[in-house]
Order: C-alpha cells, then sequence, then structure tokens
C-alpha cells in the first residue's frame, strides 16, 4: 500500500475507495433461526346425523373447508339428559357437491346411549404456513408486516411482505410469496441489515 502526500490531501493507492468510506467490504453479523413449515388448524363442532350401519354423516359448507383436509380422527360426543359420552371415530368418505361437503364418520366403538351426537373436526389448511419467532416481524401493520430471510446457499438477505394468520406461543404464522422453510428469518441486528445484501449468520438468539 503507498501514501502519497499533495499537499495536505493523502492519496491511499491499492484499495477500493468507495469501500474504505463506506465499510462496504465488512459482512454484518445478524442473528438468524430456521423458519419452520407450519399448518393451519381449525376446530370446529357439528351435529353428526346418523345414516345406518353404525355410521354419522356431517355436512360442511364448500367455502369452510376450501383450502383445507378434515384430519381422519374425530371426536364424536354424544350428549343426553344425564350423561356426555367422548369416543373416537373415523372420516371413511367424503361427497363433494359445487357447495358442500358431506363426511362419513365411522365410530371406533358402539354408540349405543341417547342423545344428539356432535362431531368435532380438526380442519388444517393445505396453503403454505409457515412459523417464524415474533420478534423477527417487522413494520406491522395490522395483519400485515415484512420479513428478512437469508438465503444460506448465498448468504443474502432479502426483506419479504408477509400475512400474519395467527399466533402459536412465542411465534406468528405467516404466509408470504417466496418465503420458504429453505431460508432463515432474521431475529435481531436489523439495523445492519441491507436488502439485497450478504450478512453472516450467528444461530445463537440470545
Amino acid at each position: 500500500m503507498t501514501f502519497l502526500r499533495l499537499g495536505v490531501v493523502f492519496i491511499i493507492v491499492g484499495l477500493n475507495w468507495p469501500s474504505v468510506v463506506l465499510g462496504i467490504g465488512k459482512i454484518p453479523y445478524v442473528t438468524a433461526v430456521p423458519i419452520q413449515k407450519s399448518r393451519l388448524s381449525q376446530y370446529i363442532s357439528k351435529k353428526a346425523v346418523y345414516s345406518g350401519d353404525n355410521l354419522y354423516t356431517v355436512q360442511l359448507d364448500r367455502s369452510l373447508v376450501e383450502d383445507k383436509n378434515v384430519n381422519e380422527e374425530v371426536d364424536l360426543v354424544q350428549i343426553g339428559f344425564d350423561h356426555r359420552d367422548l369416543i373416537k371415530g373415523r372420516v371413511i368418505k367424503r361427497f363433494f357437491s359445487k357447495t358442500i361437503q358431506t363426511v362419513v364418520i365411522k365410530p371406533l366403538q358402539l354408540l349405543t346411549g341417547t342423545g344428539v351426537v356432535q362431531a368435532n373436526l380438526n380442519l388444517e389448511s393445505d396453503q403454505n404456513v409457515f412459523k417464524v419467532p415474533l420478534n423477527s416481524l417487522r413494520n406491522a401493520r395490522g395483519l400485515v408486516g415484512s420479513i428478512y430471510v437469508v438465503d444460506p446457499l448465498t448468504d443474502i438477505v432479502v426483506k419479504k411482505d408477509v400475512r400474519i394468520l395467527g399466533f402459536d406461543g412465542p411465534n406468528i404464522l405467516i404466509q408470504g410469496e417466496s418465503v420458504s422453510d429453505s431460508y432463515w428469518v432474521v431475529v435481531s441486528g436489523f439495523h445492519k441489515v441491507v436488502s439485497g445484501r450478504k450478512v453472516r449468520i450467528s444461530s445463537n438468539p440470545f
């Protein structure tokens, strides 16, 4: 490296001058954790109607189950005047029309009492849903916000807009275009982050 003095001006030879001035040559450390794939669940209760041969049917609005699967295992509750019996059932068939989905349930043991039978169904979304720590969310406005994701193959950080679907303990459930569980999400060090630039990942959140 050569220093040339011209009057009061120093010229540094052999260095990229913008890198010296802006500190671009330094790749910052950020704390990040892996994005987790998740499912958005919804529990509903519907009256189950006896249809013969120890089978019960439940009718669901198609708009309710759009982009969702009904789990195979179902809780059946028989509610009588002086009793409330809970048994397990299994979904064995589904029928679809333009507006209705009919679910056929077989109890895993015989219902011998009398009273109304209620089916408690767990619906899970087929859409891409991901779980990230709450403190990764930036610029939250109602049910939208943004996160910074890091591709571990390139170490490049990118800002992603996301939609907030719900909460899971200290985490939030989100959806967002091009969000993937192959990425990591930044949880601290945001003041060092410039979207499109490289970072170094520290996986210790403390």
